[in-house]
């Protein structure tokens, strides 16, 4: 065993083994060969972050358990800080064996470290939203880069892979889905407080040597292929409120440009959620991930981050920033579709119930200044304000969860006394949900189930066989591309 043992530490690893230097390469070799054989192999390379060549298991642990997580403050957040520690914690631990795992007595306080992180990391990253509402004239806290909520996000996702930090992993998850939230709510704000979106008149929309606009911006943020803002058919209807939701989530958090389409209506945005029969094919229900293709729902439920939704009164138990909204303004269904309107959350005060969100596509509402914080009367009320009859701008918009009677046609869309904002009640609330935290992954989608004899066909191969290539337009015509085109968007891509 011993001579095994020194044959494999002295030859050099096969072809394969030269993508070790990826978590999974790594662990791979360690489970075919040995400790040893990886130790040999990684003194031979430059390492990893979080790998120590020299240490075993115990140490590296040991090492692990020692070294504090990062503090977690709602007034000071430090998300490089905690994507980097995350990241030496899941590379560290996805390069050693479960058996050597195991032999370290420090395995159980680290697991718990890093569950009380990523607990303590969601909470505050909702608490500075939360508390950081432009209705009170506050400043976005600083969220970091897009690259480093992408690193925690993947760190996340390859703890889960590490046997016994499931429940850590999943902590950690949340916070990275809490994070890519809010930097969208941040992109929205950002959008609501310069004040210039705006949409004009419908002549003007489909005067093809027109100016463009920021509504242009929106619609292929929202992942359109067209040059900019369509009008609905054939009503000529300017509607664009889920087009604004999604081109947020994009810049913000790179969401998923083959699932943004979902957002152009409100029966699609319920679909989405739901993981419903889809009634148009705006909501891919078939995913390519680890080597083959997945039902999309079931590969979410695999994963332990299926989308999440809740309906009715009950909605006020669970609401975050950057969760979508669809509302019904009088309370009911309408006989155009199941909701009227898509909205995101924008801040939440779960004391007092108030939900604010932040819209586009609407004509009322309260708008900012030219400080770029939100008007209020002269007696400090906040203001409500009214775009003309054949527009519609960005505003946001106040709903009290706790008042079950008041519905928008007899609050908000009315002006109160002295130009004063109204909130209404909770009834024109019919939907919350989240999305998952794979919308936020790359990966290549089908509108329709695929067979089961090219389950294990990439997207690539499916393209290629004769057999197949000829639906592909139907059932597959997206892109893998997640980028945007536009010249207007200048704030965040990949």
């Amino acid at each position: 065993m011993r001579e095994a043992i020194h044959q494999s530490e002295q030859r050099e690893p096969p072809a394969p083994v030269q993508l070790a230097a990826a978590p999974r390469g790594i662990l791979a070799l360690q489970r075919s060969a040995g400790n040893h054989a990886v130790t040999a192999w990684l003194a031979r390379q430059p390492a990893p972050a979080g790998i120590r060549p020299s240490g075993d298991a115990k140490s590296e642990v040991a090492r692990l358990a020692g070294k504090s997580a990062p503090a977690v403050d709602e007034n000071k957040l430090n998300v490089p800080q905690a994507a980097a520690w995350l990241t030496d914690v899941s590379d560290t631990l996805s390069c050693l064996t479960q058996t050597a795992l195991e032999s370290s007595d420090k395995l159980p306080a680290l697991e718990l470290a890093t569950r009380t992180f990523g607990t303590q990391l969601r909470n505050a990253v909702v608490a500075a939203m939360n508390h950081s509402s432009v209705v009170d004239h506050a400043t976005s806290p600083e969220l970091g880069e897009l690259s480093d909520a992408v690193a925690l996000r993947k760190a996340a996702t390859e703890l889960a892979r590490v046997d016994r930090f499931q429940a850590a992993a999943q902590a950690c998850e949340d916070a990275a889905l809490a994070l890519l939230q809010g930097r969208s709510v941040n992109e929205a704000r950002q959008t609501w407080r310069a004040g210039n979106l705006s949409s004009t008149d419908s002549a003007h929309v489909e005067d093809a040597h027109r100016a463009r606009t920021e509504v242009d911006d929106v619609f292929v943020d929202a992942g359109w292929d067209n040059n900019g803002q369509t009008l609905k058919s054939p009503t000529k209807e300017d509607d664009w409120c889920g087009m604004f939701a999604s081109a947020n989530l994009f810049r913000g958090a790179a969401f998923d440009k083959q699932l943004r389409a979902a957002f152009s209506h409100t029966n699609d945005v319920a679909n989405f959620f739901r993981y419903a029969a889809v009634e148009s094919d705006r909501t891919p229900v078939s995913i390519w991930a680890d080597g083959q293709w997945w039902n999309v729902q079931a590969y979410h439920a695999s994963r332990g981050l299926s989308r999440t939704y809740v309906e009715g009164p009950d909605a006020a138990a669970d609401i975050r920033p950057g969760d979508i909204v669809l509302i019904r303004h009088s309370g009911a269904q309408t006989a155009a579709g199941i909701a009227d309107h898509i909205a995101m959350v924008e801040s939440y005060d779960a004391a007092t119930g108030t939900l604010t969100t932040v819209e586009g596509n609407v004509t009322t509402g309260i708008k900012p200044g030219a400080d770029g914080k939100a008007q209020r009367t002269p007696s400090g009320d906040l203001k409500f304000s009214q775009v003309g009859a054949d527009h519609s701008a960005s505003m946001v918009e106040q709903r009290n969860m706790n008042d079950a009677t008041a519905v928008d046609t007899t609050t908000s869309m009315v002006k109160g006394p002295h130009d004063a904002y109204q909130t209404s009640g909770r009834n024109s609330i019919w939907l919350v949900g989240r999305p998952s935290l794979i919308d936020f992954e790359a990966h290549d989608y089908a509108k329709e189930p695929v067979p089961e004899q090219w389950k294990h066909r990439s997207p690539e191969q499916m393209r290629s066989h004769a057999d197949s290539k000829g639906s592909m337009q139907k059932r597959f015509p997206y892109e893998s591309s997640q980028q945007a085109n536009s010249p207007y968007h200048t704030r965040v891509g990949h």
